[in-house]
């Protein structure tokens, strides 16, 4: 949970309504539910686009002109161009500014560690891998500068558990494999 707690401060901060842009589509549930209706639940802004593709130029450059607060992906797919073109961006002595930037979540795909350490070189923020999205919040790994999290390494949460075949609680750590079963939108 120290994880959790990090995310938990982070969103306690905030204070001002997001400004989110979905980066994924919004036919995808990460899109449409973590980049577009939560952020408007919380009263916030989304920054869409009608360009096809992913061009991660032009999504740094809506990132400075619109100061995104939040940016939702789908894992190492759209987060291994982005670090790219930042690290592009930077060796042209022409860094994007993406001090606006807070979070940048990614859901439907796990990124991995080496992808986030990157992009926390350029700019300190949280990077949360939420796993499940249409299915239901199943868990979180939310990595920071302080708490670089392994790839793949979620917290549970509440009303989630690991079931065996022989119907049996996985114990987390044990290696054992499971069923995920969550009392969250969908049994």
């Amino acid at each position: 949970p120290e994880n959790l707690a990090a995310y938990g401060d982070f969103l306690d901060q905030i204070g001002a309504p997001p400004v989110s842009l979905p980066a994924c589509p919004l036919m995808h549930g990460t899109g449409v539910w973590l980049g577009s209706f939560a952020p408007m639940l919380l009263g916030g802004t989304v920054v869409t686009t009608s360009k096809l593709g992913l061009n991660p130029d032009a999504l740094l450059a809506m990132v400075e002109e619109h100061r995104v607060t939040d940016l939702v992906i789908v894992g190492d797919a759209f987060a291994r161009p982005i670090l790219a073109a930042l690290d592009d961006a930077e060796k042209s002595g022409t860094p994007y500014r993406i001090e606006s930037l807070r979070r940048i979540s990614s859901s439907g795909v796990v990124w991995s560690q080496e992808i986030k350490q990157g992009l926390l070189r350029h700019h300190d923020m949280v990077l949360a891998d939420l796993m499940g999205s249409t299915e239901g919040g199943m868990g979180i790994s939310v990595t920071t500068r302080e708490a670089i999290a392994s790839t793949a390494k979620f917290e549970l949460n509440d009303g989630v558990a690991v079931i065996t075949d022989d119907d049996r609680m996985v114990q987390p750590g044990s290696g054992e494999m499971g069923k995920i079963a969550t009392s969250a939108l969908v049994p």
